[in-house]
């Protein structure tokens, strides 16, 4: 009996931490850039330059500066339990424009002089608008190129119209988790596994009786 509900008890932390557990990871990269290079595919202009590329793991995007004549990559992998509309806005230092892409597609972008001032009123923010996102892995890809002057850019996101939030992996994984805006819809994971252990322990007494 002690074996049987050690079990079940063990099934229902496993299940909670499945449920629970989203990933996130945001990745920066960096290089010095060819004139004249870039054109309707951001996407395809990075991958043409042949200059080192610098990439380092963040745990958030704020402040960050990438330095004069830079090419600028970040990527912005997420999972979302449940369906949830999304909203992204990057304020960029970018003399050369920028671009977003979510999942691979071209979503927007811009040729003009980008320098936000730290003003998220700015007409210099570009932006990924309400986006009904599914249930799964996302991944959203910011590019932007700078001339000088070396600076700051930050992104920041929202979901379920939430209040904004500035980018970080944590609060990227919690608004990705289950119990997300919808905790009224699907059960708490810790009932879950309460319900596995008492539904194990049920059965162990019909077996006995």
């Amino acid at each position: 009996m002690k074996k049987m509900f050690l079990k079940a008890g063990l099934g229902g932390c496993l299940l909670m931490a499945s449920l629970s557990a989203q990933a996130a990871l945001i990745t920066l990269e960096t290089r010095s850039f060819e004139t004249n290079l870039f054109n309707n595919d951001w996407a395809q202009s990075w991958a043409a330059q042949s200059n080192a590329v610098n990439s380092q793991s963040l745990t958030g995007f704020s402040g960050q500066f990438t330095g004069n004549n830079t090419f600028n990559h970040v990527n912005i992998s997420f999972d979302t339990a449940l369906n949830g509309v999304w909203d992204f806005e990057a304020g960029l230092d970018g003399h050369y424009g920028a671009a977003i892409y979510l999942n691979g597609n071209l979503v927007t972008q811009r040729a003009d002089d980008l320098w936000w001032a730290n003003n998220w009123n700015s007409s210099d923010i570009i932006a990924l608008g309400s986006t009904n996102l599914s249930s799964g892995s996302h991944s959203l890809d910011i590019y932007w190129a700078e001339k000088c002057c070396n600076g700051g850019n930050t992104i920041r996101f929202s979901h379920n119209d939430d209040n904004w939030q500035t980018l970080t992996v944590a609060a990227l994984e919690d608004a990705g988790a289950p119990l997300a805006k919808d905790s009224s819809t699907v059960p708490l994971p810790s009932s879950l596994a309460l319900f596995a252990i008492g539904a194990a322990g049920l059965g162990l007494r019909r077996r006995r009786g």
